[in-house]
C-alpha cells in the first residue's frame, strides 16, 4: 500500500512519494510526468476554487514565445528532464544522458551532465513541429542545472543542500493554442518548508520579465 503526498502553492507542484507499509521510511520520490499532468490537468482549477495558495502562468504571446523556445536562446541555460510532442505521432524524448555513448574524454571535455542541455536538444524538437501545421500538443520539462541550483539556493539563503534538490523545474505545456507554464520542485526528502517554492516561482516570474515574455497569472 502507498500513499501519495503533494505540495502546492504559488504555482509550484511538488509530488512526493513514500511507504506507508515499513516502519522505516524512504527517501521522497518525486512523482512520474503522467501523475503530473493528471493533477495539472484535472484538478488544477479545483484546488484553485478551494483557495489554495497557487499560480500558473499563461503566456500572452504564444509566437514570441515559441520562437525564444526553440530558435533562440533564453532558454539554453536549462537542462532537458522530458519532452513529449504530438504531431502525426507522438514523440517522447527521455533527457537523461547515456554516458555510455561518450568516451570519459568528451564526457570531462564537454562537462555533460546527468541530463542534455536544452541546447543540445532542440533543433531536433524544432524539427517535429516546424512546417505549415500546427502540433496537435507538446509538454516540456526543463530543470535548472546543479550549477545554477546552488546558486539559487546560495543567492536565495534557503537552508537546503543542493544534493538534496532533485530538480527545480519549469513546465512547458501548450494545447488548444495555448501555452501554460507551471513550476515545480523535487526534493530528497518531504519538508513543510516552502520557502524554496515560492522562491522558485520568483524566479521564475523575474526570468520571464527580463527577457520581455509577456504572461498573466491564471
Amino acid at each position: 500500500m502507498s500513499a501519495y503526498g503533494y505540495g502546492l502553492i504559488c504555482g509550484t507542484v511538488t509530488f512526493y512519494h513514500h511507504s506507508t507499509r515499513r516502519k522505516k521510511r524512504k527517501e521522497a520520490r518525486p512523482l512520474t510526468l503522467e501523475a503530473f499532468v493528471v493533477y495539472s490537468e484535472e484538478r488544477f482549477r479545483e484546488y484553485i476554487k478551494m483557495g489554495e495558495n497557487m499560480i500558473a502562468l499563461k503566456i500572452e504571446d504564444m509566437k514570441q514565445f515559441t520562437a525564444s523556445l526553440f530558435l533562440g536562446e533564453v532558454f539554453d541555460s536549462f537542462l532537458l528532464k522530458e519532452a513529449e510532442i504530438v504531431t502525426f505521432n507522438m514523440f517522447t524524448i527521455d533527457g537523461r544522458v547515456r554516458h555510455g555513448y561518450y568516451s570519459e574524454e568528451e564526457l570531462e571535455e564537454h562537462q555533460i551532465e546527468e541530463y542534455s542541455a536544452w541546447s543540445a536538444v532542440k533543433p531536433f524538437c524544432f524539427s517535429l513541429i516546424k512546417g505549415k501545421k500546427l502540433p496537435e500538443s507538446f509538454h516540456i520539462v526543463l530543470q535548472l542545472s546543479p550549477k545554477s541550483t546552488k546558486s539559487f539556493l546560495d543567492k536565495n539563503q534557503i537552508p537546503v543542500a543542493a544534493e538534496q534538490v532533485q530538480g527545480l523545474y519549469l513546465n512547458i505545456r501548450y494545447e488548444e493554442t495555448k501555452i501554460r507554464c507551471v513550476t515545480g520542485t523535487s526534493l530528497s526528502f518531504f519538508t513543510l518548508d516552502k520557502t524554496m517554492d515560492q522562491e522558485w516561482d520568483k524566479a521564475v516570474c523575474q526570468f520571464f520579465k527580463v527577457h520581455k515574455i509577456p504572461f498573466s497569472q491564471m
